[in-house]
């Protein structure tokens, strides 16, 4: 019998540890869940109610992995745009600028030449089409394709390209593009702030200067924010299921019985370049990397997954055929909690464990 009450040691490990005032983990194998643990409270503050397998959480950047990416990934595979397009294909301000040669492939795998940052509510811009106008112009740190640096810059000007080009929000792209398909129940956008209803509550994060009490589904990327809570970066929640039935989906598609993308097109986008040297990145999700990885020791070379700022995590196993995800709010009340790092690592090690698979992950690079 598989011991899941070591999984729920660490779990209540993060909440007495403060890592974390709550946390979600599953783990699912062959498409079909194994376990999945609540323990902890929606928020720092005393009194606040407990997390329950129903609590919406802020997904952050798992957003780049699940709706921006595909929505790219869609395009391409429909043979509408290439990853060898231009920013300069779809912008004709950017003819002749440096970030017009940026390709889509190269803001996918985060070597696009963006920094990793930009403030959009400190721009002096008029609203958010001002914003991404300047966005669009960040001066490069680096020459595009030359080096990883993974970016919410080029995210941010994905998404507005998608919107953009449609003509439509990306949260009604998320909708009818991939929700609606799937036919599930799956995260969702909240523009503004406003939402499905979170009967079982919605995980607090950080208190932003100026505020006296932590964000409750108002998303926590202030560039999103300023956004109205929509963008390529961030802005999807979701619990634990709604973010299972999506990654299943990207299983069901490697295996070859999806709705959204072939195997032939995922073997594709979820192929690691080796150049730049020492890449991790795929086109849209990242890979386990050789030191320090918070996919621990055990998941495969053959694993791709994303990480969200808030807390959160995903990782699919291609090899071993195991998800597993994390939900957290390791930002409430502040962003400066270091605490919470180590058990990334030590939550993918203790499920891989009990599964019984414990060969150690080789190097990709010498």
């Amino acid at each position: 019998m598989s011991d899941w009450g070591r999984l729920e040691r660490v779990l209540e490990e993060v909440v007495s540890g403060a890592a974390a005032p709550g946390i979600v983990a599953g783990c699912w194998q062959g498409g079909e869940c194994r376990v999945s643990l609540a323990r902890g409270f929606l928020s720092s503050e005393q009194g606040d109610r407990k997390v329950t397998l129903g609590t919406l959480y802020d997904l952050a950047s798992l957003t780049k992995a699940v709706c921006t990416a595909p929505l790219v990934w869609l395009r391409v595979q429909s043979g509408e745009w290439g990853l060898a397009d231009r920013l300069d294909d779809f912008f004709p301000e950017l003819k002749g600028e440096p970030q017009g040669a940026i390709t889509l492939e190269q803001l996918l795998r985060h070597t696009s030449g963006y920094p990793a940052i930009i403030r959009m509510d400190q721009m002096d811009a008029n609203g958010p089409e001002g914003a991404y106008h300047l966005a669009k112009f960040t001066p490069l740190e680096n020459e595009p394709g030359r080096v990883v640096c993974y970016s919410d810059v080029g995210y941010l000007v994905l998404g507005h390209l998608l919107e953009t080009e449609s003509r439509k929000g990306l949260d009604e792209l998320f909708q009818s593009e991939i929700a609606e398909p799937l036919g599930a129940d799956v995260p969702s956008f909240r523009p503004n702030g406003v939402g499905p209803a979170a009967t079982n509550g919605i995980a607090a994060t950080s208190v932003p200067e100026g505020f006296l009490r932590p964000l409750y589904g108002v998303v926590e990327d202030e560039n999103t924010r300023f956004l109205g809570g929509v963008s390529g970066s961030s802005g999807l929640f979701g619990t634990i299921d709604q973010l299972a039935n999506l990654v299943l989906e990207f299983r069901r598609c490697w295996m070859g019985t999806g709705r959204l993308f072939s195997r032939q097109f995922l073997e594709s986008v979820w192929a690691v370049s080796p150049d730049p040297t020492g890449n991790t990145w795929t086109a849209g999700w990242d890979t386990p990397s050789d030191t320090g990885s918070t996919a621990g020791r055990y998941f495969s070379l053959e694993s791709v997954g994303h990480l969200g700022f808030t807390g959160t995590s995903l990782w699919y196993d291609r090899r071993s055929d195991v998800i597993a995800l994390v939900l957290s709010n390791r930002v409430c009340p502040t962003r400066s909690n270091p605490r919470f790092g180590p058990f990334r690592a030590k939550i993918h090690d203790t499920i891989m464990e009990v599964l019984g698979y414990t060969d150690p992950r080789p190097r990709r690079y010498p």
